[in-house]
C-alpha cells in the first residue's frame, strides 16, 4: 500500500501514467521497480484528502484539539501532529493564565 499526494483539485485522466511518470522516478530504485510492476499488474484507488473548516464551539471549559477541531483524512496521520501542535500552543498560551477554573 502507497499513500500518493496528488497536487491540485482533480486527479490525471490517467492516474497510473501520472504515478509512473511523475512519481516513480523520485522513488528510490529498490522501491521503484515492484512500485512499477505494481502499477502495472493491479488496480489504483483513490480518495480525496480533504479538509473541513471547524464551527465554532463556545461552551466554557470545552478545549477541542486535532481532527476533534476539523477533520483531516485519517491516511495521512495529519489529526495526531495536528493534536500534539496543539497542545504545544496552549501549553504556550495558557502558561500566564494563574488559575484555569476562572471563566471570567
Amino acid at each position: 500500500r502507497v499513500l500518493v499526494d496528488i497536487p491540485g483539485k482533480k486527479l490525471p485522466a490517467d492516474v497510473k501514467t501520472y504515478l509512473s511518470e511523475q512519481t516513480a522516478p523520485q522513488l528510490p530504485e529498490h522501491i521503484r521497480t515492484p512500485f512499477l510492476e505494481a502499477l502495472s499488474s493491479q488496480s489504483v484507488r483513490s480518495m480525496p484528502n480533504s479538509f473541513l473548516a471547524a464551527s465554532p464551539i463556545l461552551q466554557p471549559g470545552v478545549m477541542i484539539l486535532g481532527d476533534a477541531f476539523n477533520m483531516r483524512h485519517p491516511l495521512t496521520g495529519a489529526g495526531m501532529s495536528v493534536a500534539l501542535h496543539d497542545v504545544e500552543y496552549w501549553k504556550s498560551a495558557l502558561r500566564g493564565v494563574p488559575d484555569l477554573h476562572d471563566t471570567a
